[in-house]
């Protein structure tokens, strides 16, 4: 015990793992070794075989909180949530304030959309000094979709004073601003935006160059918007760009001609690309109807708040959803 205490202040993973190894062989019963074994094995990207460990941890012992949240914890990593919610509810039921057990709730709650179980958490533990940006952006997320735009606006605004700026941060601010009907919000939200694109790194990109898009459309810069739709279409392959600019050119740019050229195109793209899960072509029967074609008896994929997704490439996450670990 006290070699692998000296290991693990020492940062020598392989050692103390040995020797944790060791003191499970000499008695398979104690729960805290087969902790320290999970965890280190967890260091070394082991994940599978530290959930196990730590499964038989929680079963010697249903009382450590700590377990419970450390195998809820890699669970919601490895996205099985599912089986993450039953030792959340174990935790939450030895302890309903425990921050932890209230963070990983909150965890699962946003990736199941229940946005007002988040707010309820996130309040909690923030009013307990949780100062972690992860989870106030998810806070921030939240209100966004439960249309508490000034609490959204707030807490991305103060994450960025505090000098957590990052693509995901910048992003969100500027989604809430977007979502404003001020025009000088709106504009200040395309500001952020071409941050978060400067700052960003992910496949996102082309969802904030989308809300840029759409955000010139309602400031009536619209040949701005279609210069913005092109680019998307040219650089991204998104379909939703095709269908948006048909769209502008109808009923703002008054161009019948290329109204109808982007329609098809569209419609062109969406029956081509029908097998791929991420393609929207929620709009495809519209499109149709333009060109006085029948009705597709299918619509492939649905949009989610106007903001899913819909490139040709592999990416479920809706354009606002953060993250979470």
């Amino acid at each position: 015990m006290s070699l692998a205490g000296i290991a693990d202040r020492e940062s020598n993973i392989p050692q103390a793992l040995g020797y944790y190894q060791k003191l499970v062989s000499l008695d398979t019963t104690n729960h805290f070794y087969l902790k320290e074994v999970a965890r280190n094995l967890v260091k070394q990207r082991k994940n599978e075989e530290g959930i196990a460990l730590l499964e038989k941890a929680v079963k010697l012992d249903s009382s450590d909180i700590d377990a419970l949240a450390d195998i809820s914890n890699l669970l919601l990593n490895e996205t099985q949530g599912s089986k993450a919610i039953n030792y959340i509810k174990k935790g939450m039921e030895l302890d309903s304030n425990s921050i932890k057990m209230r963070q990983l709730r909150a965890r699962y709650a946003y990736r199941n959309f229940d946005y007002e179980q988040v707010r309820k958490d996130l309040k909690y533990t923030l009013s307990k000094g949780d100062s972690s940006v992860l989870y106030q952006r998810l806070l921030a997320t939240s209100y966004f979709y439960l249309d508490s735009l000034a609490q959204s606006i707030f807490l991305f605004n103060r994450l960025i004073e505090r000098g957590e700026d990052n693509e995901l941060v910048r992003a969100g601010f500027g989604y809430a601003l977007l979502a404003a009907k001020d025009q000088n919000m709106i504009i200040k939200g395309t500001q952020n935006m071409f941050t978060a694109i400067k700052l960003g790194t992910s496949e996102k990109i082309s969802d904030y160059r989308l809300a840029i898009a759409d955000a010139n459309v309602r400031l009536k810069e619209y040949n701005w918007a279609a210069k913005e739709y092109k680019h998307i279409i040219d650089t991204y392959q998104r379909p939703k760009a095709i269908f948006k600019l048909a769209e502008l050119y109808e009923k703002h740019l008054k161009d019948a001609e290329l109204s109808k050229i982007y329609y098809q195109e569209y419609a062109r793209t969406c029956q081509l690309e029908k097998s791929k899960k991420n393609i929207d072509c929620s709009n495809l029967n519209v499109a149709l109807q333009k060109l006085n074609l029948a009705p597709v008896s299918k619509i492939y994929a649905q949009d989610v708040k106007g903001i899913k997704s819909d490139s040709l490439r592999i990416d479920t996450a809706d354009s606002l959803q953060v993250e979470d670990h």
